[in-house]
């Protein structure tokens, strides 16, 4: 995962999330954030770190610039998790044609106002 100039990575050996720089792959900090349980895959969301605890079943929020847990567990009850999923707003194809219609309705305003 990346953010910025750093890249996070997962490390279920170790159930600590590192830090490296991610131009020159360096590591920064190797104990970014311990003491999870089973540390498996996580991403970034509003600046905050999401990491699963495979063993714990759940997910932990932490601040991506200091580590710091912000609320952990953030998502409990899990059945070994293996990743979380960030997902992007998609608009409908009816909120393009509404974006078009707007957009042609302005062009034909301005012609008609340039023509009187």
């Amino acid at each position: 995962m990346i953010s910025g100039s750093d890249l996070f990575a997962s490390s279920l050996g170790s159930n600590a999330i590192l830090r490296y720089n991610a131009s020159t792959g360096a590591l920064i900090t190797g104990t970014f954030i311990t003491g999870l349980d089973g540390s498996y895959g996580l991403t970034l969301a509003d600046g905050n770190l999401l990491a699963v605890n495979l063993f714990g079943n759940n997910v932990g929020r932490y601040d991506a610039s200091t580590g710091t847990a912000l609320n952990t567990p953030f998502i409990s009850g899990l059945n070994s998790p293996t990743f979380v999923v960030q997902a992007t707003a998609v608009p409908e194809p009816s909120t393009y044609a509404l974006i078009a219609g707007l957009g042609g309705l302005g062009l034909a305003l301005l012609r008609r106002r340039k023509a009187s």
